[in-house]
């Protein structure tokens, strides 16, 4: 190889010209061609490459994380505003009376004139009470209906209804059949559950009704009557139950047309005269009561209209003027 600087030949494999000492260009070019030393730069650049990949990666995914718990932290300190009245019709409609109830209430204490939170909210609990009233009906727990009625004040959710106009009856579909909110001749509240031929009550049906004004016997807590309806009134087979306040319990049952007793009607009873109990028969002719005989008694004059008494003495009377006065079924009779 002659060198490029002095032109003096030298041997191929020497490096450096033996004359002036430069090194020869052939053994510069095989050092910066040297295999290995390029393999390693080339393995170098790629674990550059792919750290740099690893640590991009990790920034893209630490920053999406970030950006996820900001926005999260942002909905959290500033949530969206709930429409409380849209979520009350959808819970309406999804049949959760009570908790719809609870969120139109909530309506009416920022808006009182809001009419469709009332009308809601009255009507979300007509239906609540509709089910349980249902379901007793359904299991012939009829007393439990009507201390239920009494116990949720049911007066007070009908006096709701009175004031936002709403007509009465008032007909609820339920799973449990229908079931109407009537209003008697006093707008008294009772409650029909049984059958109907389009509005119609006709079939089986059971009145509930609490907190009444007997003539004779004072308050009846508790009542209930059920038993065959046609043409919208109690027609056939019926029996009654009623609790007293003054603890006495009777069982009737009987004929009934257009409801009022007709014929023999049996009046089971437990609490009077002591603890006795007594198993009576009364005849009715179209509600009134067949007199047997008048009595006396320190009270004044009353008819007797038992016809059979027992050992103890026991019989029903009633006062001298209630004498025309009509037995029956609640909301249609005088006397219940």
């Amino acid at each position: 190889m002659k060198c490029p600087n002095c032109g003096v030949e030298n041997d191929d494999n020497a490096l450096y010209c033996y004359f002036c000492g430069r090194v020869l260009p052939q053994k510069e070019w095989n050092i910066s061609a040297d295999p290995d030393s390029d393999l390693k730069k080339k393995k170098s650049n790629r674990i550059l490459k792919i750290m740099l990949g690893i640590l991009g990666g990790l920034l893209a995914v630490s920053l999406a994380f970030l950006a996820v718990m900001i926005v999260r932290d942002n909905k959290k300190t500033d949530p969206e505003p709930v429409d409380m009245l849209e979520l009350a019709n959808k819970l309406y409609e999804e049949k959760d009376y009570m908790t719809a109830a609870t969120r139109y209430e909530l309506v009416l204490q920022d808006d009182p004139d809001n009419e469709e939170a009332a009308f809601g909210a009255a009507m979300s609990k007509l239906y609540f009470i509709s089910e349980e009233l249902g379901r007793y009906v359904m299991d012939e727990e009829y007393m439990e209906a009507s201390e239920y009625m009494r116990d949720f004040l049911i007066n007070d959710q009908i006096e709701d209804a009175n004031e936002l106009g709403l007509e009465f009856p008032i007909i609820c579909e339920t799973m449990y059949g229908k079931v109407g909110f009537y209003l008697d001749s006093e707008d008294r509240c009772y409650v029909y559950v049984g059958d109907f031929e389009d509005s119609i009550r006709s079939g089986f049906g059971c009145i509930i009704a609490s907190d009444l004004s007997d003539f004779i016997h004072g308050t009846i807590e508790c009542y209930a009557a059920y038993g065959q309806w046609k043409d919208d009134m109690p027609n056939g087979q019926m029996e009654v139950i009623r609790d007293s306040a003054t603890d006495d319990h009777t069982y009737i049952k009987g004929t009934v047309k257009n409801g009022v007793w007709t014929g023999d009607v049996e009046f089971i009873g437990i609490g009077y005269s002591g603890e006795n109990t007594f198993d009576l028969w009364c005849e009715f002719e179209d509600g009134i009561a067949v007199i047997q005989e008048e009595v006396k008694n320190q009270e004044g004059r009353f008819y007797r209209i038992s016809k059979d008494g027992d050992d103890t003495g026991t019989y029903i009377v009633q006062p001298i003027d209630a004498s025309d006065m009509t037995y029956g079924i609640y909301a249609y009779a005088d006397i219940m």
